[in-house]
């Protein structure tokens, strides 16, 4: 006795519904080809690691000391944080470098900074990427940005960055970086 499902049935018909098989397993992984590959929640101490860490100098010196350090950068570019979306790592008022990077070899991970729809420079961390761009989001933003960075928005990443030693984030900062065994040994 043959139980085969396909007995009696066309080659072609059997030829159809494993084609149209195939193309839905192919129409969801292009699908699902732009899911995100970091989650801030999930990955956030792997992030923060990725990232340049925020120099301290003196008050009132981190935009000269930015100017200085962008000199040596391609293209380098200063710009003075505002907001707390990157919060704990670069609080409002720190000075970032942010140099010119190859658009086609940016990876999640990397902190870069981008023009909104709104006209202003955000700088958020690439969380993942899909067929409209990189998905971005901020450190302490519970979810990714509304819009994707493309060529035509992207400005640069971010290759360094200045804080005030009397910055609000740095026992953040430092929390965040070492284990609390380890801070203030030595």
């Amino acid at each position: 006795m043959n139980c085969s499902p396909n007995r009696g049935r066309h080659p072609f018909a059997i030829f159809l519904r494993r084609a149209s098989v195939v193309a839905a397993l192919a129409a969801s992984l292009i699908f699902f080809s732009g899911c995100t590959t970091l989650s801030v929640e999930r990955d956030h101490s792997e992030i923060m690691a990725r990232l340049p860490q925020p120099q301290f100098v003196l008050p009132g010196h981190e935009l000269e000391a930015a100017c200085q350090a962008a000199a040596h950068v391609p293209g380098g570019q200063v710009l003075y944080g505002k907001g707390d979306s990157m919060k704990p790592l670069y609080a409002e008022g720190t000075a970032i470098v942010v140099g010119h990077f190859d658009y086609a070899k940016l990876q999640p991970g990397m902190a870069m900074v981008y023009w909104s729809h709104r006209g202003f420079r955000v700088c958020h961390v690439i969380i993942g990427q899909s067929y409209r761009g990189y998905i971005m989001q901020g450190l302490n933003n519970s979810r990714w940005d509304d819009e994707c960075v493309t060529p035509e928005n992207y400005i640069g990443v971010i290759t360094q960055a200045f804080a005030s030693f009397d910055t609000r984030a740095q026992p953040v900062l430092a929390s965040t970086i070492a284990p609390s065994s380890q801070i203030g040994a030595n």
